[in-house]
């Protein structure tokens, strides 16, 4: 996946499961560079030893405080690279994308500090379809949803969940 890539997608449910194991493939690539471990440790800011919870709230924070949710043009799934939203937060601040692209940045940035972490396909509590992405995070062995677009502070909980 490159950051101006294309791909079409298949319709329906198959649909949203090449989204969502897209997503889990670069989550598992960006996750494993040196450069998004570094910001990973730089937003993070660790000073205790093995601080997962921390870790992870500190790096959720970041996203939603850093990323504007745009929707994606019509008629297309866009999902830019976390390298890409990285760069533009450091040039101007904010970075703009929706759903997949706040969690893509959220799960690499804490699959880099060696934190499980899963991209996974929810229903919103409005919709019969799936329609959002969320991420499973691990801190601490426990499983934790992330909605890194739940900027409010009051985290949904999504009891069906599609990997």
């Amino acid at each position: 996946m490159g950051p101006s890539s294309w791909t079409p997608i298949a319709e329906g449910l198959a649909g949203i499961r090449q989204i969502v194991a897209n997503l889990n493939a670069a989550k598992d690539y960006y996750g494993s560079l040196p450069a998004i471990r570094a910001a990973a440790l730089a937003i993070a800011t660790p000073t205790v030893d093995d601080d997962d919870r921390g870790n992870v709230n500190k790096i959720a924070a970041f996203v939603r405080s850093s990323v504007v949710y745009v929707k994606d043009p019509i008629n297309s799934e866009l999902t830019q690279t976390p390298d890409v939203l990285l760069l533009a937060i450091h040039n101007a601040g904010t970075a703009r994308g929706d759903c997949d692209d706040h969690v893509l940045l959220f799960a690499s940035l804490v699959e880099s500090l060696g934190i499980f972490c899963s991209i996974v396909g929810v229903k919103t509590p409005d919709s019969e379809t799936f329609n959002h992405v969320i991420a499973l995070a691990y801190p601490d062995g426990e499983e934790e949803q992330v909605d890194l677009c739940a900027k409010t502070g009051q985290q949904p909980f999504y009891p069906d969940t599609l990997t």
